[in-house]
């Protein structure tokens, strides 16, 4: 059953977190819609993509697992993504999901947030990004 997220998380203020709460309670509840929700990434509508990165990150605080798993396709595709919230998400990510990353996928993480160092102008892109770097230059 598909439970229409990408056109449940359109509309509104784009500030605003519209139903992603609510998106986000029925995927904790039922893991088997996440890969729903995690595909609104590929959505043609900013805002969806937005939101999506809210509730991934809202969701990989309570079952990380399902982001995990998810993180070769965060590498690989999401990361292409040009849109600020996309990458300050994955930043976010990579420094909370660190412990679950294989190196090569740290690898690859380091080089998506060094690309966004040196040709990003978002400023919580830029925090988030230096942010994760700097608490890994302290621990590895």
């Amino acid at each position: 059953m598909k439970n229409n997220f990408e056109e449940r998380l359109k509309g509104g203020h784009p500030n605003s977190l519209g139903n992603t709460i609510e998106v986000v309670e029925e995927v904790l509840l039922d893991h088997s819609l996440f890969d729903e929700l995690f595909g609104c990434y590929y959505s043609n509508d900013e805002v969806v993509r937005l939101r999506v990165s809210n509730a991934v990150k809202r969701v990989s605080k309570v079952e990380r697992a399902l982001v995990v798993d998810k993180m070769d396709e965060l590498i690989s595709s999401i990361s292409k993504i040009d849109q600020a919230s996309t990458q300050w998400t994955l930043s976010w990510l990579f420094r909370f999901l660190a412990k679950d990353m294989s190196e090569n996928q740290l690898k690859e993480a380091k080089k998506i947030m060094r690309n966004n160092l040196a040709n990003h102008t978002d400023w919580i892109v830029l925090n988030n990004t230096m942010d994760t770097l700097g608490k890994w230059s302290k621990k590895r």
